[in-house]
């Protein structure tokens, strides 16, 4: 693992965030911090960001990866494959 970064879980995070919980493209900007498109002046009289909106889509994100957390290390209890 002598290559992993840390743009690769934002990276990872992204990618399943827009293809698997349809979460649109620009709340994924929002929540990288990466420049949302459209015109430059738009950030002059636009200062704030979609909040609720991008909450919502960290809490989908949570959900997913809490489940994957717990059903890992349930099977580890268990005794099943990891």
């Amino acid at each position: 693992m002598r290559d992993f970064t840390n743009h690769a879980i934002r990276k990872t995070i992204s990618t399943y965030m827009t293809r698997t919980l349809d979460i649109p493209n620009d709340m994924v900007t929002a929540i990288l911090n990466h420049r949302l498109p459209g015109p430059k002046a738009n950030e002059n009289y636009i200062q704030a960001l979609p909040v609720r909106r991008m909450r919502d889509a960290l809490e989908a994100w949570e959900y997913i990866f809490a489940n994957c957390s717990l059903a890992g290390s349930k099977s580890r209890i268990a005794g099943g494959l990891p």
